[in-house]
């Protein structure tokens, strides 16, 4: 396992993972880290990325476990057989993620807006959904057991042979959700809204549908025993085949034999309006340029926008067709397909823009890091110039030195010299003072 990402924008998720605790103790972050590139396993464990905001990361393999992750914003990102567990994702915004093979146990997605995200093959058991907001999200072959979806709204969810033990749908809204050969025990759909879903193939035992909305659910060849808080109003409108055992000798109609709800009243023109919401309180978000702030701002309110349109065209899809003309429908459709086309050029421009800054960001590094680089090879050849000049003083010094010292050895030897020249010139005289002299 890496302890650094590698193909990554280094410095934000440095500066993250070194960022303050403020958030564990009540309060938010400073600021926002934006976080994207490549970084395949990588341990970000028990790290404090409160807030940060993930654009077109690749984290294949890397594990965020036990990591403080609330308020972050996740986007066009992959996390391919991630690990999770026990992080803290509340009040989180996933949109175009997938999490397929991660492991999610234990999470906390709370009061999370999940839109376009795919969790097939993922390991959520124990997981926190209650209060979360989602559209098109995929559960395909998914380990659900005692996960939570408490209160939750869910538009267009698909849960194809999900594993659903101990799961608590309690209160949620689930309308045409798909449950096909789901299989499990001791589930609780207790006040949840199930209109129109399909339990095709379905295989659950000890399930709660206390107060449970089940018109038109479809429960075509499923095994669905040990029910408890059925009413005889309850099945109104649900419907099955030969093959579906339901309770103890509950017969349901045959689904062919059911007639669709009728159509809510619908206006003679039809129109979707997209607001950019929840960027209102941006404004106090701390990045490392205005400039950035601003793109991150749009890219925010995109994403949201995006959200309403496709809630929007779920909840045509939701409606009854019947009342509503083959024109109308396509141009319902239509309409929104152009606006959602939109939204995504809006976010194109965006992204670019973000790569622009960070490029930007990364020549301007590179050119300070080059400057700093000369400044410090200048400074070291001053300093290795004044070193010289104080050697080349030091030895003119001692050559100064050593030339009066031999100029003082020579002295003192041309004064012995002339000690002794004179001595010996001395004893001569002697002699001839002593020397007879013949007449």
């Amino acid at each position: 396992m890496r302890r650094f990402p590698n193909h990554i924008a280094i410095a934000a998720l440095l500066t993250a993972l070194t960022a303050g605790t403020a958030y564990a103790v009540g309060g938010p972050p400073e600021r926002r880290l934006a976080i994207s590139g490549e970084c395949a396993e990588c341990d970000f464990s028990n790290k404090n990325l409160a807030g940060a905001v993930f654009v077109g990361a690749d984290f294949e393999g890397s594990t965020f476990e036990d990591s403080e992750l609330p308020g972050v914003r996740i986007m066009e990102s992959r996390f391919s057989g991630t690990r999770f567990g026990s992080a803290n994702m509340e009040n989180s915004e996933l949109a175009g993620v997938t999490f397929s093979h991660a492991d999610l146990s234990d999470v906390d997605f709370s009061r999370a807006v999940i839109e376009r995200v795919n969790f097939s093959s993922a390991q959520l058991i124990d997981t926190d959904f209650s209060n979360t907001r989602m559209v098109f999200v995929t559960f395909i072959g998914s380990d659900l057991s005692e996960a939570v979806f408490a209160d939750a709204e869910l538009h267009q969810a698909n849960f194809l042979r999900a594993e659903l033990g101990e799961t608590n749908f309690r209160g949620a809204a689930i309308r045409r959700a798909n449950f096909t050969e789901t299989q499990g025990s001791g589930v609780s759909f207790r006040g949840a809204d199930l209109t129109g879903s399909s339990f095709v193939g379905a295989v659950l035992d000890d399930v709660n549908f206390s107060h449970t909305n089940l018109q038109h659910v479809n429960f075509s060849s499923a095994r669905i025993t040990d029910i408890s808080g059925l009413t005889k109003n309850s099945l109104d409108g649900a419907c099955g085949n030969s093959e579906t055992e339901f309770g103890d000798g509950i017969e349901l109609p045959a689904c062919e034999n059911i007639s669709a709800p009728p159509a809510p009243p619908m206006p003679n023109s039809f129109s979707v309006e997209f607001r950019a919401v929840g960027v209102e309180n941006e404004a106090h978000v701390d990045r490392r340029s205005e400039t950035e702030s601003r793109i991150y701002v749009d890219l925010h309110a995109n994403e949201r926008a995006r959200m309403e349109a496709l809630e929007a065209l779920g909840e045509a899809l939701e409606n009854d067709s019947s009342g509503i003309s083959r024109e109308d429908l396509q141009a319902i459709l239509l309409e929104t397909t152009r606006e959602i086309a939109r939204v995504e050029r809006e976010m194109r421009r965006s992204m670019r823009d973000v790569e622009r800054v960070e490029r930007d960001r990364q020549r301007m590094e590179f050119n300070a890091d080059r400057d700093r680089r000369r400044i410090e090879i200048d400074s070291h050849r001053i300093e290795m110039d004044n070193e010289l000049q104080r050697v080349q003083l030091r030895l003119q010094r001692a050559a100064q030195r050593l030339d009066a010292e031999v100029q003082a050895r020579d002295n003192a030897q041309a004064s012995d010299n002339a000690q002794i020249d004179e001595d010996w010139d001395h004893d001569d005289e002697s002699d001839n003072d002593h020397t007879p002299h013949n007449n």
